[in-house]
């Protein structure tokens, strides 16, 4: 997906690790926390020397996939968002509901939705469950 990202392969490139190291070296990264993060640690575990280098890196992973974060980092559209919030009730809290009973806006589109809930609504029922729960 990232690997042929100009930030890889441009003209001003210089030699760089393989990609698929340099995407392990940030995933590593940023899967570490406490004594297992320090760029000392994190360089000696790949063999790489500078912590420079390994800055350098995770710059240009990041940029590589902010990049394509449009392609896959979207707000769902109302009809993805009713059925998300069914999904929701259905799997994580047990809660039976019909796609068509769950208004998607806020404000009721035609003079008898007047009476279902809305998303926000239903966010809202939700935390109380969840606050009940614990």
């Amino acid at each position: 997906m990232i690997k042929d990202d100009d930030v890889f392969n441009g003209p001003r490139s210089c030699k760089q690790l393989p990609i698929r190291i340099q995407l392990a070296v940030v995933l590593y990264r940023l899967g570490s926390c406490g004594e297992g993060a320090t760029i000392t640690k994190i360089g000696s575990l790949f063999g790489i020397s500078d912590g420079g280098v390994i800055q350098v890196m995770t710059n240009r992973v990041f940029d590589a996939i902010l990049k394509k974060k449009n392609n896959f980092l979207y707000w769902p559209d109302p009809i993805e968002r009713r059925a998300l919030v069914v999904e929701t009730l259905k799997n994580d809290h047990n809660i039976d509901v019909d796609e068509d009973s769950v208004n998607d806006d806020r404000e009721a589109d035609e003079p008898g939705d007047q009476n279902l809930p809305t998303i926000e609504g239903v966010s809202k029922r939700l935390t109380l469950l969840s606050l009940m729960e614990t």
